[in-house]
């Protein structure tokens, strides 16, 4: 049998003896520091790691004290102190590289979070689920949650997606965006036949986008620049373009489930959530989007449409968030679509939502068209004009997501 260090050398083991020498030899280390202060932690255990005999066990955790250095800086944000982290690189660089196994609980090995190994996506994941920080969102019946995705030199926090077994084809779905702008992107799944709760989970591991979603993004205070918010959107439709172009749409676009990643030189923004996306092809009848506040007027009256319906929505919902965005409020005439009203009074509903658009945006929308006619339009209007467009009342005069993208480049190029 052989053991991996951090260098990818290969040291062997030849007999059970010296294996049980480091599960062991890890053990002890990891006891004695839980007696250790933060001031204590490096210069204590190292002192006690070189007094070692065995060269194999003294490797390992010298490895340990290079993964703790470079994971302290995380203590603040992921809930953990800094003995819990010593703990848990201690285990992931001795015991985790001989035990066998792909799930490691907490209360079973002594560590102060759950870690799991995905073999075939080649992650090694600490799930800081909701120890003393909150989770990151919840679902109908999805529960998104912090973990570490932890390799020795250079771990990142990443979103942890818990949800039902049935969800793996979004899953795969996702593998087959990997790498295209806009959309959400993930680094790996793994099925668990039963979890803690004996119910079995499925765990779908994304980037993190620090921002959020949009929803949270605006109840805070914030000031982006017309660069940024043109970048964004440029962004947004690229990723709404890609699932369009593939015959696939998204059916459940709102502002909880577009997420930003805001830093001072770039920006990103993703569309996620793919638990509702269908191959158009696949589609006889059905609804073109879940959130009420989000349906275009048309989708209002006669919620059934017929499948190429389902673009034209896409690009009303993604629309929405963007005007949330731009304009630091939702649209008056949301709050008006709910359920019972569409129930009830769809027609009447309907038509009390357009007439509050035509006197809400088509005025100002009017304007600025007939100011583009003759190019005396500066670059904040000309991304206004985007975003009304994306919402027109009338579905002709949307525009697809290619040309509301196209739209956006050229603008965006003018910032160069």
């Amino acid at each position: 049998m052989l053991i991996q260090n951090n260098n990818h050398h290969l040291l062997p083991i030849n007999i059970q003896e010296q294996m049980q020498m480091v599960i062991s030899g890890s053990r002890i280390i990891r006891n004695y520091t839980k007696s250790l202060s933060d001031k204590q932690l490096v210069p204590k255990l190292t002192a006690a790691i070189n007094s070692l005999a065995t060269s194999t066990v003294k490797n390992l955790l010298q490895n340990a004290l290079v993964s703790y250095r470079n994971m302290e800086s995380f203590g603040p944000t992921t809930g953990l102190t800094n003995n819990e982290i010593m703990r848990l690189c201690i285990f992931l660089e001795t015991e985790y590289k001989v035990l066998q196994g792909s799930y490691f609980k907490k209360e079973l090995h002594d560590l102060p979070r759950t870690i799991e190994k995905i073999a075939e996506e080649n992650l090694t994941l600490i799930h800081l689920k909701t120890h003393n920080i909150p989770k990151i969102g919840k679902g109908y019946h999805k529960v998104v949650t912090y973990s570490i995705d932890y390799h020795p030199e250079a771990s990142q926090i990443v979103a942890t997606q818990a949800t039902h077994p049935n969800d793996v084809k979004e899953a795969e779905l996702l593998r087959k965006f990997a790498g295209l702008q806009g959309i959400i992107q993930m680094q790996g799944y793994a099925l668990h036949p039963k979890g803690s709760s004996q119910r079995p989970r499925l765990h779908i591991i994304c980037e993190l986008y620090k921002s959020g979603s949009v929803r949270k993004y605006t109840k805070k205070t914030f000031n982006l620049s017309i660069k940024q918010q043109v970048d964004i959107a440029r962004q947004l439709f690229c990723g709404l373009k890609y699932l369009n172009k593939r015959g696939y749409c998204h059916r459940d676009l709102h502002s909880g489930n577009i997420y930003l990643d805001i830093e001072e030189m770039a920006q990103k923004a993703v569309i996620g959530d793919f638990g509702r996306v269908v191959k158009i092809a696949d589609l006889s009848k059905g609804k073109p989007q879940m959130v009420h506040s989000y349906f275009s007027p048309e989708n209002i009256f006669k919620e059934k449409q017929a499948p190429y319906k389902y673009m034209e929505n896409s690009v009303f919902a993604l629309g929405i968030s963007l005007f949330r965005l731009y304009y630091r409020k939702k649209p008056s005439w949301t709050s008006m679509i709910t359920k019972k009203e569409i129930k009830e009074s769809p027609k009447e509903l309907q038509m009390q939502v357009i007439k509050t658009m035509k006197n809400e945006i088509i005025p100002r929308f009017k304007e600025l068209k007939e100011r583009e006619k003759s190019q005396d339009l500066k670059i904040e209007e000309q991304y206004e004009l985007q975003i009304l467009k994306s919402i027109h009342p009338n579905p002709k005069k949307r525009g697809t997501s290619k040309q509301l993208w196209k739209n956006l480049e050229e603008i965006s190029r003018k910032f160069a």
